[in-house]
C-alpha cells in the first residue's frame, strides 16, 4: 500500500520531520492516537463536525474504507458540474488530503475545514496576525491555517485549472443556541476492530439544521492567510524553505520511509514518542533521536535535560550553546532575581539545576513566611476542588458556545485539633442537564459558616467568577432573595483583579504558597498538587505515621465518602520511593494508554484544567453511547479522583504545619 503524506502527517512534520519516521511503527511508543481521540472528545470535535454537515444537506459523504476507492469515488463525483462532498479524498504524487467539506460550482472550488476552535465573529480575524516584527500569523492559529493551506496546495496539484477558495468553519462565541439540548443532538460511538479504534459521531434521528434553530458555527474566509503561508518560507525544526519544495521533499521522505536525521531542540519536550520507562517494551523515539544526534550512550540520555527545566523559554538557547544537561546551567544563564515575595521563578529554576537551596536538607521551606500565612487562617479550614469544562455546543437556549459547565466539587474540612473529614461532594453528569445552578447552591450550603477556604491554583476562582456572571453581576430588585444570597456568597469567596475586587472571605491559593515558599527536588520546580503531594509524602514523618495504616475511610478513622480502610502512604517495592497516591487509584479510562492520561494531568497543572482527564470523562458521560454499568463506574471514578484532590490539599497543609511547628 502506498504511503502518502496526509494533512495529519504534514502537521507532524511541521512539529518535527523526524516524526515521519516513527509514526505508524508499532514498535515505537506513540500517544498521539489517544491524544487526538481525547482532545476531540473534550473539545467537542466529533459533534462540531456533524453539526457542520447539517449546513450542507445536499452533501455526499465519501464512505469507502479502501483509500484508493476513496480517491476514485472523489474523482468521479468531481466530474459533476455542481456537488458538495464530505471527506473528499485528494491525491497527487506523494500527497493525500481528506477535506471536511468540498463544494464545487462549475470552475469554482471551496474547501472548508471544520474545527472545534472558538472564534469571535465580533472581533473578526485581524487579531490572527502578529503585532510585532515582520507580518506573520499568531502561533495560536497557525496550525489550523497550515492545515487548510496544505489541503489547498494538494487540490491545486491534483486538479489544476480551478479557482480555489478556502475557509475555516469555527465555533462562534458571539452566537447563542436558540434551542435547549443542542449538545445532546449528536452522540459519539466507538468500536474497536482488529485492535484499531474507530470513533464517529452521528446526529439523532430527526435532527436537522431547521430543528436546532440558529447554528453556533461560522464560516471564515482565510484565502489571505493561506496565500501568506504558501508564499512565505516554511519553517520547521532543522529546515526552512519554499512551501511547495519543502512539502514535496517531506512527502517523498515519508513515501520511501526515509531515515530522517533528528533535529533536536526545545520542540522535543512534548514529543509523543518519548517513552523513558519503556512500558510495554516499546521503543522511545525521543531517546533514539538524542543519542544519535549527540552520539550519546544510555547513561547520558537519562541524565536530567534542560528540556525539563521548569517554566523556561531559554531551552533552545541552551541547546544551541551545547548546554544539554541541567547541571551545565550556571546562575548567569538564568538571570536569577529575588522578587521580594518568596521564591522567584528563576530561583526555583536554579534550585532545580543545582540541587542546592538555603538551609540544605531534603527540601526548602520558608518556615517563617509559611507560619505567618497560617497565623491568618481561621478554623475550621475548608479545602475545595472543582471540575468544570467548556463544551463547544451549549446545553441551554440563550447560552453561548463554550459556556462554562461546573459539574463536580469535593470538600474536606480540617478542625483546629487536626480532625479531618470529607464533608461534602457534588457530581451531576446527567446527559443534557445544566448543573451550574445546583452546583453553586450545593457549594454555598457546604461552606456555610466560618473558616478559611482553600483552592489549589486560581481555577476555582475563575469558575466562580463565571458562575457569578450567570447569576448576575450585582443584586437587583428583580432578583429573588435566594439568587441574591448566592451572588453574595460568590462575591465573598472570589477576587477580580480587573476591577480590584476582593471578597471578605476570598479563597487562599495553596499553589501560590507552594510556589513562593516550598521547593522539593521531586517536583522539578512545579507546584501542581499532583507533584507536590508525592514529594511531601516522601519527606514527612508525620504523614507517614498518619496515613501508612488503613485509617482513611475506616469506621474509627478519617471520614470518607468514597474510600474504606485506605492507606495512602505506601512504598513502591521497585523504586523504594513512596507511591504517588493518584497511581493507587484505578485509571479513569480502561481503554486509554496511561501515558495519554498522564499528559492530560500534565496539561491540568499547566493551567488547562478544563481539558483535563475529568472534563474528558464528563464529555464521555454526556455524549457517548455507554452502558449503565460503565456509566456508574466512570462516575465513581470521578468521585474518587476529586476526593483525593482535596485530601491531597489537606495532607500538604498537615505536613507544612508540622514542619513549621517543629
Amino acid at each position: 500500500m502506498p504511503r502518502y503524506l496526509s494533512k495529519s502527517r504534514f502537521k507532524q512534520a511541521l512539529e518535527c520531520p523526524r516524526k515521519l519516521y516513527y509514526t505508524g511503527k508499532p514498535d515505537y511508543a506513540d500517544t498521539s492516537m489517544d491524544d487526538e481521540f481525547l482532545a476531540a472528545l473534550a473539545e467537542g470535535g466529533f459533534q462540531v463536525g456533524e453539526l457542520a454537515k447539517l449546513h450542507f444537506p445536499e452533501g455526499i459523504e465519501i464512505t469507502a474504507r479502501d483509500q484508493q476507492e476513496q480517491i476514485r469515488e472523489t474523482a468521479e463525483l468531481l466530474q459533476r458540474d455542481e456537488v458538495t462532498l464530505f471527506e473528499a479524498t485528494l491525491q497527487c504524487g506523494d500527497f493525500l488530503a481528506r477535506v471536511d467539506v468540498l463544494q464545487k460550482q462549475g470552475n469554482e472550488i471551496r474547501l472548508i475545514e471544520v474545527k472545534a476552535k472558538s472564534f469571535d465573529s465580533g472581533k473578526g480575524t485581524d487579531d490572527w496576525w502578529t503585532v510585532r516584527g515582520p507580518r506573520g500569523i499568531k502561533s495560536e492559529m497557525l496550525p489550523y491555517l497550515q492545515d487548510i493551506a496544505f489541503q489547498t496546495h494538494v487540490f491545486h496539484l491534483a486538479y489544476p485549472g480551478y479557482r480555489v477558495s478556502s475557509e475555516l468553519m469555527l465555533v462562534d462565541k458571539a452566537k447563542r443556541s436558540s434551542v435547549d439540548g443542542l449538545n445532546q443532538c449528536f452522540k459519539i460511538y466507538k468500536k474497536t476492530i482488529n485492535d484499531k479504534r474507530r470513533v464517529w459521531s452521528a446526529p439523532l434521528p430527526g435532527v436537522s439544521l431547521a430543528s436546532i434553530g440558529s447554528s453556533v458555527l461560522t464560516r471564515v474566509p482565510v484565502d489571505e492567510f493561506v496565500g501568506h503561508i504558501v508564499s512565505e518560507d516554511l519553517v520547521l525544526p532543522g529546515r526552512r524553505g519554499d512551501f511547495s519544495i519543502l512539502a514535496k521533499d517531506l512527502g517523498r521522505q515519508y513515501a520511501i520511509d526515509a531515515d530522517i536525521s533528528p533535529p533536536i531542540g526545545a520542540h522535543c519536550a512534548n514529543c509523543q514518542f518519548r517513552n523513558p520507562e519503556n512500558p510495554q517494551g516499546l521503543k522511545s523515539g525521543f531517546h533514539e533521536c538524542w543519542k544519535r544526534a549527540l552520539n550519546w550512550d544510555d547513561a547520558e540520555v537519562t541524565r536530567p535535560l534542560v528540556l525539563d527545566l521548569f517554566n523556561s523559554r531559554r531551552k533552545q538557547r541552551f541547546i544551541d550553546s551545547a548546554k544539554y544537561f541541567l547541571d551545565q546551567i550556571e546562575p548567569e544563564d538564568l538571570d536569577i532575581r529575588d522578587d521580594g515575595e518568596g521564591l522567584s521563578v528563576s530561583q526555583r529554576q536554579w534550585f532545580q539545576c543545582s540541587d542546592e537551596w538555603p538551609g540544605g536538607g531534603e527540601f526548602f521551606l520558608d518556615r517563617s513566611a509559611m507560619a505567618a500565612e497560617m497565623a491568618r487562617w481561621e478554623y475550621p479550614l475548608h479545602f475545595i476542588d472543582f471540575e468544570a469544562c467548556r463544551p463547544a455546543l451549549p446545553f441551554k437556549a440563550g447560552k453561548p458556545a463554550y459556556a462554562l459547565v461546573a459539574f463536580q466539587f469535593s470538600h474536606h474540612v480540617m478542625e483546629a485539633d487536626g480532625t479531618v473529614r470529607h464533608a461534602n461532594e457534588f457530581l451531576d453528569v446527567t446527559p443534557g442537564s445544566d448543573p451550574n445552578p445546583a452546583f453553586v447552591t450545593a457549594l454555598a450550603q457546604a461552606l456555610d459558616g466560618p473558616g478559611t477556604v482553600f483552592m489549589w491554583s486560581p481555577f476555582e476562582n475563575t469558575v466562580l467568577n463565571a458562575l457569578l456572571r450567570e447569576l448576575g453581576q450585582g443584586q437587583g430588585e428583580g432578583m429573588s432573595p435566594e439568587r441574591n444570597a448566592l451572588v453574595e456568597f460568590v462575591l465573598s469567596l472570589t477576587t477580580d483583579s480587573k476591577i480590584n475586587r476582593r471578597g471578605h472571605r476570598a479563597m487562599v491559593d495553596l499553589a501560590s504558597l507552594a510556589a513562593r515558599y516550598f521547593f522539593h527536588p521531586y517536583t522539578k520546580g512545579r507546584s501542581s498538587i499532583k507533584v507536590v503531594l508525592p514529594a511531601v509524602l516522601q519527606s514527612s514523618d508525620y504523614l507517614r505515621s498518619r496515613y501508612s495504616v488503613p485509617r482513611y475511610g475506616a469506621a474509627s478513622g478519617l471520614a470518607s465518602k468514597n474510600f474504606s480502610d485506605m492507606a495512602w502512604w505506601q512504598v513502591d517495592p521497585e523504586t523504594g520511593l513512596v507511591c504517588d497516591p493518584y497511581k493507587l487509584l484505578p485509571p479513569i479510562f480502561d481503554d486509554v494508554k496511561p501515558e495519554a492520561l498522564a499528559k492530560l494531568e500534565h496539561e491540568e497543572e499547566e493551567g488547562i484544567r478544563e481539558g483535563g482527564a475529568a472534563a474528558t470523562a464528563y464529555a464521555r458521560l454526556q455524549f457517548s453511547d455507554m452502558e449503565p454499568l460503565r456509566r456508574t463506574a466512570l462516575s465513581r471514578a470521578l468521585l474518587r479522583y476529586c476526593e483525593l484532590d482535596t485530601l491531597a490539599m489537606v495532607m500538604v497543609v498537615e505536613a507544612w504545619r508540622e514542619w513549621c511547628e517543629s
